[in-house]
């Protein structure tokens, strides 16, 4: 399923949180948002231990 993570969260409810919607587009590969919200949720998503700091590693090489 490819959305976005606000979509993923309030848009179709497939996230409990925004933290948990953003971990899930990482680790499914979408390297990249348009909003804001891995801004707002990515430091809380690896304080709940729903993405590893590896992950957003991935993430930012691959775009950068």
């Amino acid at each position: 399923m490819f959305a976005s993570a606000p979509d993923r969260h309030s848009g179709h409810y497939y996230a409990k949180s925004l933290e948990e919607a953003s971990a899930m587009t990482l680790i499914a590969g979408t390297d990249m948002s348009c909003g804001n919200e891995h801004k707002k949720a990515l430091l809380n998503a690896v304080r709940q231990g729903l993405i590893s700091e590896e992950i957003i590693d991935r993430a930012l090489i691959r775009i950068f």
